[in-house]
């Protein structure tokens, strides 16, 4: 964990409210499903973030424009400065056996491109969003050699639905398979529910990483607590963000 003020190289529109910033941190590597906590401009608190991807020192993060802090955060320009923490928390255990299958949800889908590149492209990803605005990043997924399976609520691109309806009909029905999911919560449990049901039959792990409110990002002020299936409070932001399946039944 480094506490960087780092150097923005690039900062731009990607599509509709959703822009990409990377910054020259000199940071050697991070495991997929880590995140960043960004001091934005008017901000009072920094602002947790999925790192999309690092490459050369240099990360890259994909936010969505939706008030003060990420406006203010829209207009910084190149060779200026931010200062980020991080990486921050559990990410992905990548587990090779079998078909590696990702689930994501809206702009869930930022961890993923790196435990893509993790994988070397040979994994399917179910990407959902309420229409084709909201779903990103699909080129460089393609270029990856990921198999893409979407979703929209509204049909506008692949099937018409939710994306958890998608992944339950296409799951195959034997086999050894290692899912990853992110998203918003009612759609993991959904993910969970899914594989939980399907264990009986597939050698099947589930890892879900869990969108929440941060603070600090380091675990101290327990702002982003959630039970665990024992009952137990745990930190989102230090016990996760990455949650095994069962750990959340």
């Amino acid at each position: 964990m480094q506490d960087t003020n780092a150097e923005i190289v690039s900062n731009k529109a990607v599509l509709g409210p959703y822009w990409s910033v990377r910054l020259s941190t000199g940071w050697k590597d991070y495991q997929p499903g880590q995140f960043v906590m960004v001091k934005a401009p008017k901000a009072f608190l920094r602002r947790p973030f999925s790192i999309l991807d690092l490459k050369d020192g240099v990360i890259e993060i994909c936010y969505k424009v939706v008030g003060k802090g990420t406006f203010g955060l829209s207009l910084l320009k190149a060779g200026g400065k931010l200062q980020v923490l991080g990486p921050l928390g559990k990410g992905f255990e990548i587990r090779k056996t079998g078909r590696q299958i990702m689930v994501a949800g809206g702009y869930g889908f930022a961890p993923f491109f790196g435990l893509a590149k993790k994988l070397g492209g040979n994994c399917s990803l179910f990407y959902g969003a309420k229409n084709i605005t909201h779903l990103i990043y699909l080129d460089e997924f393609k270029k990856m050699g990921v198999n893409l399976y979407l979703s929209t609520e509204d049909g506008s691109i692949g099937r018409k639905g939710i994306v958890t309806d998608h992944f339950r009909d296409v799951l195959p029905d034997n086999g050894a398979i290692a899912v990853y999911g992110c998203g918003p919560g009612k759609m993991l449990d959904a993910v969970n529910k899914i594989c939980m049901q399907s264990a009986g039959k597939l050698k099947i792990s589930c890892q879900l990483s869990l969108e929440s409110y941060m603070a600090c990002g380091i675990g101290v002020c327990h702002g982003c607590v959630t039970k665990n299936s024992k009952g137990e409070y745990v930190r989102v932001c230090k016990e996760g963000p990455v949650f095994d399946g069962e750990e959340l039944t």
